[in-house]
């Protein structure tokens, strides 16, 4: 058993969406308290979608962040959902929670990519990288190849899209102006 007492204070750890801070206290190789906490300041997207209709929403919120826009398209169709008494169906669940996966995997290389790799070349940036270098060329395209719009949602923001298989005539149905979505007349309150 160690008998190492430790204190540790970081008070800005970055590379994520605002800033963290952790507290640790170990005392006879015991973690005796640990604290993190995460500060991030308002950025007013409430706001933003207040009178917007319903229909509206999942694609402006699933702008709010490019990293993780999946999780706010989900969680705001969720919610909207939710507000609407719409219960989604088990093909639903199931598309969505492959899109989730698709988060995850896409997230796992970018966040290797932006965070890890300038650490790994001693930069602070990703933007540090010399794109005439070929190898580093490389890495960047590499980068932004792991980022493209396969998983992204503002391809499938329309929520209808998760409650049934698509054919080329429901396609075209939804696409048309003539087509009335339920949540159409709902606004944001």
């Amino acid at each position: 058993m160690h008998t190492t007492n430790l204190d540790i204070s970081l008070e800005e750890i970055t590379k994520i969406e605002g800033t963290a801070e952790l507290k640790l206290k170990i005392r006879e190789g015991v973690v005796t308290e640990c604290k993190f906490g995460i500060t991030e300041m308002k950025r007013f997207f409430t706001s933003a979608i207040k009178g917007k209709p319903v229909i509206a929403v999942p694609q402006l919120v699933a702008r709010i962040c490019g990293t993780c826009s999946n999780a706010h398209l989900l969680c705001s169709i969720a919610s909207l959902e939710n507000g609407l008494g719409v219960p989604p169906s088990p093909q639903t669940i199931l598309l969505r929670k492959l899109l989730n996966y698709g988060l995850i995997i896409r997230d796992h290389g970018l966040h290797l990519y932006v965070f890890v790799l300038p650490d790994l070349y001693q930069k602070n940036s990703i933007l540090e990288f010399d794109e005439h270098d070929e190898a580093q060329h490389q890495l960047l395209h590499d980068c932004f190849d792991v980022n493209r719009r396969q998983v992204s949602p503002c391809s499938i923001c329309n929520y209808w899209w998760f409650y049934e298989i698509a054919n080329q005539r429901r396609t075209y149905e939804f696409n048309s102006p003539a087509y009335q979505s339920p949540a159409a007349d709902h606004r944001i309150n």
